[in-house]
């Protein structure tokens, strides 16, 4: 990564996506934008009250600013805007044009509001980069310096194998098993339209061999049943650094945003998440 964007708010909630940050700079220097956006002012706000808030941050992003480039950070800069969190963030994607964006859950509305709402739908619409996220159940999780085993849950489409090209970097990068996953849901279809794990397994290979030709290390799992369900216990039962997925384009970020394997999974994940937008 050549260009990281990391939104912060000051709390330690947005602060958790640090440690993920510097475990990515420690292999690969990069330049990181430091980005928070301050609340446009009340009608009923104390004079001053918006002038101390900008100092705190700016206080706070150079101590960040200390930290990263300490970390191996090429360079640091910071910004401090005020307006709408999305727009603001999506102008930062727009003037720095940077390979990652990197951000924890929100400091004030927890990640389901966050990731439900408007902002996130917005931010994932337009976004050039993916998005590496963690959730609140992440904060309290040791950060080893390599990711070590990435899991990527993959449908029979095109679309979600977009972001293979991704996890192989990262993959390469930190020297990273892939763990591939097909899950056959259970819902309700007629018995000739349930594919058998012979099925399921041959669905994977041509990814399989791909990634073998990158010279990584890969693995295949198949299951039946729910599939948020069997994402989440797979990744604690393999110990997983990450897990990464694709949306669907324009209407993919609500579809991963709305949907119910999504939301379990950002629900009930204590691992980081890579979300990469396939184009349309």
């Amino acid at each position: 990564m050549n260009k990281i964007l990391v939104p912060l708010d000051g709390s330690p909630l947005a602060d958790g996506i640090l440690p993920h940050v510097e475990r990515l700079l420690a292999l690969e220097p990069a330049e990181v934008t430091l980005l928070t956006v301050l609340p446009p002012p009340e009608p009923e706000e104390v004079p001053g009250q918006a002038a101390a808030q900008r100092k705190l941050s700016e206080a706070h992003l150079e101590g960040v600013r200390l930290r990263l480039e300490q970390k191996g950070a090429k360079k640091v800069q910071t910004v401090v805007r005020q307006g709408d969190p999305a727009a603001e963030i999506v102008f930062a994607q727009e003037d720095g044009a940077p390979d990652l964006v990197a951000m924890s859950s929100h400091g004030r509305t927890g990640v389901l509001r966050w990731l439900r709402g408007s902002v996130a739908e917005r931010v994932l619409r337009t976004a050039r980069a993916p998005l590496l996220l963690l959730t609140a159940r992440g904060l309290d999780e040791k950060v080893e310096p390599r990711f070590r085993r990435i899991l990527v849950p993959l449908e029979d489409d095109a679309t979600s194998a977009a972001v293979l090209p991704l996890v192989t970097r990262f993959a390469r990068l930190h020297g990273a098993e892939v763990l591939l996953l097909r899950v056959e849901g259970a819902m309700l279809v007629p018995r000739a339209l349930v594919l058998t794990p012979e099925e399921l397994g041959a669905s994977l290979r041509p990814h399989v061999e791909a990634l073998e030709k990158e010279g990584l290390s890969v693995r295949t799992q198949i299951a039946h049943g729910d599939p948020a369900s069997e994402v989440l216990d797979l990744a604690d039962r393999e110990d997983v650094d990450l897990i990464a997925m694709a949306t669907h384009g324009r209407t993919g970020a609500a579809r991963l945003l709305e949907g119910s394997v999504s939301e379990k999974v950002l629900r009930a994940c204590r691992r980081p998440l890579l979300i990469f937008r396939a184009p349309r």
